[in-house]
């Protein structure tokens, strides 16, 4: 994910080469984006936020998500609010420390299967 420096950077590269008409998808602050979903403060018609997506970008942990997300919509009987509160919990009891460990591992373990497959 880009910085702004370097998004302005590629914003002028291209309009040096002339696709100042062309059209792009919407640049946000992921920063600021978070700290908005966070507060999710009502909307115009005083709606807030219910629903979580986010782009896995892999159809492998895709279906792995769904997968384990399935499993505490079965003992929640199907109730979405029940089930979101338990994984809510489930990442809560996590401490940062172990998270930070935690990706490092797995990140270590994805960087070895690349080199191993080259």
């Amino acid at each position: 994910m880009p910085t702004l420096n370097q998004l302005a950077e590629w914003v002028k590269a291209e309009l040096d080469k002339g696709k100042g008409h062309l059209h792009v998808n919407h640049p946000v602050i992921m920063e600021e984006e978070q700290e908005r979903r966070i507060k999710n403060a009502p909307d115009a018609e005083g709606k807030k936020r219910t629903k979580i997506a986010w782009e896995t970008n892999d159809p492998e942990c895709y279906s792995l998500f769904h997968k384990e997300r399935e499993r505490y919509f079965k003992f929640a009987r199907g109730n979405p609010v029940l089930a979101t509160e338990a994984v809510i919990m489930a990442l809560r009891v996590q401490r940062d420390e172990d998270i930070r460990r935690f990706i490092e591992a797995l990140a270590s373990a994805e960087k070895s299967e690349t080199l191993a497959d080259a």
